[in-house]
């Protein structure tokens, strides 16, 4: 154990200690805490294992790359948090995503960055990509009692975008996660990925908030001329911090909310499928986003317009507004 005592475990990246049970790689020589080896499955740097690859303890020297060209000394950015790292670690020293491979990208992948940043390959025969290649997660490890390898069936085309943020979310302990389209379109996103619970949640509290806008819409196309009672101005004013306050909640916590709504489906899906071919059919048969909680969302927003416009005459106006 003196051997390895301040090296780190290529798994969790904690240091050994004297106390720790050690199992070492057989091919590459890495050294593991036993039960890392046994909940990754085996070597923790297996995907890195080839010709002119070894374990190295870090005050030996730059350790070798897969294709056997030693490292330099130059620095290379993390692909997750963007922290500078020397050319020769294999994880990021500030948030232990895995680093190997050309300048931005990802270990496994053989590719640089595509389209909004997401890794171009590789991809499995389907045309999905391979999400533990991209996102850094072993096909064993779990989130919320489920493996990997399910939550990447279920997710489909983005499980390397959602694998990452569990993974982080589960490295940091913190349970919240930026997500760009939570802002922009938190009930059309929720009901996208599925979350039909906090979807709905969230579409009326759009709708309620919307509210006062859409009355004095409401009233000013029936009346130009009209003057507005002071509360609906008032609750007009307050529902644009509303809005906002809405929109960083669910920047926030939409990936969060997506994640425990697909936890509890995929659970459900093998308590009704004991089988594993049985629940792997069902469980591809419930992947992927839907178009169709957002093609009611946006049928139920316009009927309510709609109605709005057309039944909400002038005197209706009068007798909630005033003159």
């Amino acid at each position: 154990m003196n051997n390895y005592q301040g090296c780190k475990c290529p798994v969790c990246q904690q240091p050994f200690t004297e106390q720790d049970d050690v199992v070492v790689c057989p091919e590459c020589g890495a050294p593991h805490h036993r039960e890392c080896w046994a909940k990754n499955g085996g070597c923790g740097l297996a995907q890195y294992h080839g010709p002119g690859f070894e374990y190295r303890r870090e005050e030996e020297g730059p350790r070798p790359i897969r294709n056997g060209r030693p490292a330099t000394g130059e620095e290379k950015s993390c692909p997750s948090c963007g922290a500078k790292n020397p050319s020769a670690n294999l994880f990021c020293e500030n948030c232990g995503t895995p680093l190997a491979g050309p300048a931005g990208a990802r270990p496994g992948t053989g590719a640089g960055p595509g389209m909004n940043g997401m890794p171009s390959g590789p991809f499995t025969p389907g045309g999905v990509p391979d999400a533990f290649s991209l996102s850094g997660v072993s096909p064993e490890q779990t989130f919320d009692d489920i493996p990997a390898r399910d939550w990447a069936t279920y997710l489909g085309r983005s499980a390397p975008f959602y694998l990452l943020a569990f993974s982080r979310m589960e490295r940091t302990k913190f349970k919240l996660s930026f997500s760009f389209s939570g802002f922009l379109f938190a009930p059309v996103y929720l009901l996208y990925r599925r979350s039909w619970g906090w979807g709905i949640l969230a579409a009326l509290a759009s709708l309620l908030i919307s509210l006062p806008g859409t009355l004095l819409l409401v009233l000013w196309s029936n009346d130009p001329s009209a003057q507005p009672a002071s509360y609906l101005m008032f609750a007009q004013a307050a529902s644009v911090y509303l809005t906002l306050a809405f929109r960083i909640l669910f920047t926030l916590f939409s990936i969060r909310m997506i994640r425990s709504s697909a936890a509890r489906r995929i659970q459900r899906l093998r308590r009704e499928n004991p089988s594993d071919a049985d629940f792997q059919a069902a469980l591809a048969a419930h992947a992927g986003p839907s178009w169709v909680g957002v093609a009611l969302y946006v049928a139920v927003v316009t009927a309510v317009s709609v109605v709005l416009m057309q039944f909400a005459g002038p005197e209706l106006a009068t007798v909630l507004f005033g003159g």
